[in-house]
């Protein structure tokens, strides 16, 4: 990310020149008082804001007391320039210097995507002292805010909203094993808020639909067997090919995400239909093989003797029995499925997006 940093620090071994101390003063007018006040109290908060700026060569910071600032943990750092450095030195009249300098900072931020793409990921920036100890120089954001985000940040960063929380004046130790001293840190929290919008319209709604169209095939009839499998079957090959298109366009990782979670359902979903279907099917030509023997049963009994008969009328009572069982477990197993399945994609949702959406407490705790 592209930085511009203002750091300031009092300087009492130069003095602020007296031709630009009067110039302030006649400009000013009831600027004088506050200013007068600024340097009577010495305080570092109203320093940051007061005070008449005199520019000052560059060429004059080396001989000038600086703090050894740099960020912690960062992956490369770069300073710009044009016609020369992109920085600039000021003097003000409490004897404050502001140096700015413009630098491109890439931080060493891990990330979680286990919520893809609900997630919220939060960048640790740290700014603290390489040599002095927090006895010798103590670091605090200046202004109130500390950091602000420029207005084309979020459009430099599609998918995401960028919020900067800053906390002042905390410790940080860089080795607690080693004799290094306890330096002060001005931190800051960048949080990236993931825009999830665009992923409910183009992911989430159309496979919830595929998946929620294999459910309407239970309420046709078992007899148009090619209709009825090839809508469950192309229902199924469109939820594959849609996951793997996302899988491409999401972040690489080894673990379970979000979205993984939600095709492994509405896949499984469309499996246990299917499986459905090949049930109601074996019990349809199971009932195909008894209808038959039925017949042959009736032809024979006409054939054979009163003592065969007998034999031939309970061996027909088992089959219509066993022939009513059979219809009796497919409208079952029919309205089971009909009644079953659209529930429990009920009560995943009502667990799926509570848990995926929810806020962690420690992100909620930067927010405020």
């Amino acid at each position: 990310m592209t930085t511009r940093v203002n750091v300031q620090w009092q300087e009492s071994r130069i003095k602020y020149p007296k031709e630009a101390q009067t110039k302030g003063e006649e400009g000013e007018g009831e600027g004088e008082a506050s200013q007068q006040g600024v340097e009577e109290e010495g305080t570092s908060s109203e320093s940051s804001v007061g005070g008449d700026l005199l520019p000052l060569d560059l060429t004059f910071l080396p001989t000038l007391w600086q703090p050894d600032l740099f960020f912690l943990d960062t992956r490369d750092m770069n300073s710009f320039s044009m016609m020369g450095d992109v920085a600039g030195l000021w003097l003000m009249s409490n004897l404050t210097l502001l140096y700015s300098f413009m630098v491109k900072v890439t931080l060493d931020c891990p990330m979680d995507f286990r919520k893809y793409p609900f997630d919220n990921q939060r960048c640790l920036m740290v700014l603290t002292s390489y040599e002095y100890s927090e006895d010798v120089m103590r670091l605090s954001w200046l202004g109130s805010e500390g950091v602000t985000i420029s207005s084309v940040a979020h459009y430099n960063l599609p998918g995401y909203t960028v919020h900067v929380v800053t906390q002042n004046i905390t410790t940080y130790t860089p080795c607690p094993a080693c004799m290094l001293p306890t330096t002060s840190v001005a931190s800051g929290v960048v949080l990236l808020e993931r825009r999830f919008t665009v992923h409910l319209l183009s992911t989430y709604v159309p496979s919830g639909l595929f998946a929620a169209l294999s459910w309407v095939s239970l309420f046709w009839p078992p007899e148009p067997v090619p209709g009825r499998t090839v809508l469950v079957v192309t229902s199924l090959l469109t939820l594959v090919a849609s996951y793997a298109s996302t899988r491409d366009h999401s972040p690489k990782t080894d673990y379970i995400k979000a979205i993984d979670v939600w095709y492994f359902f509405c896949v499984c979903f469309n499996v246990v239909v299917l499986f459905q279907f090949a049930v109601i099917l074996t019990l349809r030509r199971k009932q195909q093989e008894l209808k038959p023997g039925m017949v042959r049963s009736a032809r024979s009994q006409v054939k054979v003797g009163e003592s065969a008969a007998s034999i031939l009328a309970v061996r027909r009572l088992y089959e219509n029995e066993r022939l009513v069982k059979l219809q009796r477990r497919e409208a079952m197993g029919e309205l089971m499925c009909r009644v079953a399945l659209p529930i429990i994609f009920l009560v995943f949702n009502c667990i799926y997006w509570p848990y995926y959406l929810s806020v962690d407490e420690e992100e909620t705790s930067h927010q405020h």
